[in-house]
């Protein structure tokens, strides 16, 4: 009996390193088609009209990491001289399941499947909505193999995509411009931007996931910023949060009965 559970854990663990190697393989797959170049339709869109950009954020429950919320919302972008520069268009949001655990480095994995379908049923029921670039509560080019969700997300809608992330692990303390760059400091393409978007001192970070550079996707977050979260991605992490409280206060309220 002792032999068999020593042999079911032998083959466990050979199991979970073999779906690592294969997710592993996947994400430099995926690296290979990512383009760290601005799209000649967000500069045109950028400097001379309107631009909407849209905003993902994901909810977990505290108390089961299986429940979760997805928000979605559109900003438009235009003059900076107007005094409505940011709108919020709208906003939606669901309750998902996510059946990947969480494993470091892999993310997107958890993650990009909910977003994907998210942006689907967003641009289904707002056709006239569908964002110019995507703005991801996460990162882009922060990450260990330089392909964080947001890059994943973008390679996979084949549309620009950025992440703006809260916190930088590891990062003690951040000046109010911090550019990071992958191989040196002769390196065309820069990994973040720490970034004071508002009175606020912490500041936010910044890096490009597919086709946008570091500097366009910190202009669009100047532009999209009140607060120090930019409103693409505050606006779809408040729809969660108040789903996902509502959710367990009826779900309480069931069991109770």
């Amino acid at each position: 009996m002792q032999k068999t559970e020593h042999l079911l854990e032998s083959v466990s663990k050979i199991m979970s390193h073999l779906v690592l190697f294969c997710i592993f393989r996947e994400q430099l797959r995926l690296k290979e088609q990512c383009v760290l170049e601005d799209s000649p339709q967000i500069l045109e869109k950028l400097n001379g009209g309107t631009l909407l950009v849209g905003g993902l954020d994901i909810s977990y429950s505290k108390n089961d990491s299986s429940l979760a919320f997805v928000g979605v919302s559109v900003v438009r972008i235009g003059d900076p001289a107007s005094e409505t520069q940011c709108e919020t268009l709208a906003v939606d949001c669901n309750r998902i399941t996510v059946e990947v655990p969480y494993v470091p480095n892999f993310l997107a994995f958890r993650e990009v499947p909910a977003y994907l379908a998210a942006v689907r049923a967003f641009e289904a029921r707002h056709a006239s909505l569908a964002p110019d670039v995507l703005m991801v509560d996460s990162n882009g080019t922060l990450h260990p193999l330089r392909f964080g969700a947001a890059c994943h997300l973008g390679v996979l809608l084949n549309r620009p995509t950025f992440g703006v992330a809260k916190n930088l692990p590891l990062l003690e303390s951040a000046p109010n411009c911090f550019p990071l760059d992958a191989d040196g400091p002769t390196q065309k393409h820069l990994l973040l931007q720490a970034l004071l978007t508002s009175a606020s001192s912490n500041p936010v970070f910044v890096s490009p996931g597919h086709l946008i550079t570091l500097q366009t996707a910190v202009e669009i977050t100047l532009r999209c910023s009140i607060y120090r979260i930019p409103e693409p991605t505050r606006k779809a992490d408040l729809r969660t949060r108040e789903e996902l409280a509502k959710f367990v206060d009826t779900k309480q309220f069931d069991d109770g009965l």
